[in-house]
C-alpha cells in the first residue's frame, strides 16, 4: 500500500519534464499534481456525472492550501459525490448564500435603516431638510456602520 503524503513529502515533490501527480491513500481520489513549471496543485481524480471517464478537477493550489485543508475539502468533495450532487454547483450556492449573507447584513445597519426612514417617512413634512441633517449629523456619525 502506497504511503500516505505528508507535509514533508508534498514540500520535496520537484517538477520533471512532464506534470505528474502523486495520489493520497487517505482520501479517495485525492492527488498532488506538479507541473514542470513546479507549480502544486491539489486535485480530485474522479467521475464526475456525465462523461463515462475520469476527470481531475483542482481544489487549491499549495502552499495556498495545506494538505490537512485538501483533505478536509476532499471528503466534502466525495460526500457530495455519493449523494449524487456536482460540487462546483454546491460551492456555487454556499458562496452565493454568503454573498446574500452579507447584503442582508449591510442592509441591518443603522446607516441602512435611516436612509431608508429619510426616504419613506421624511417626504412632505415641512422641517424635512433640517431633521435630516440633525440626524446625519447627531446619530449617523455617531452611530457608524
Amino acid at each position: 500500500m502506497p504511503r500516505a503524503l505528508t507535509d514533508k513529502t508534498v514540500q520535496n515533490l520537484r517538477p520533471k519534464k512532464a506534470p505528474y501527480m502523486r495520489f493520497d491513500p487517505t482520501e479517495k481520489g485525492l492527488a498532488i499534481k506538479v507541473t514542470p513549471g513546479g507549480k502544486k496543485l491539489f486535485v480530485m481524480w474522479r467521475y464526475y456525472g456525465g462523461p463515462s471517464f475520469q476527470s481531475a478537477r483542482t481544489i487549491g493550489t499549495y502552499p495556498a492550501m495545506s494538505l490537512a485543508e485538501a483533505r478536509k475539502k476532499g471528503e466534502q468533495w466525495n460526500i457530495w459525490l455519493e449523494q449524487g450532487r456536482d460540487q462546483l454547483e454546491v460551492e456555487r450556492e454556499l458562496e452565493e448564500a454568503k454573498v446574500r449573507e452579507k447584503a442582508k447584513a449591510a442592509s441591518n445597519t443603522f446607516g441602512a435603516l435611516a436612509e431608508e426612514y429619510f426616504k419613506s417617512q421624511m417626504k412632505g413634512r415641512r422641517k424635512a431638510k433640517s431633521d435630516e441633517r440633525d440626524i446625519r449629523k447627531e446619530l449617523v456619525l455617531a452611530w457608524r456602520d
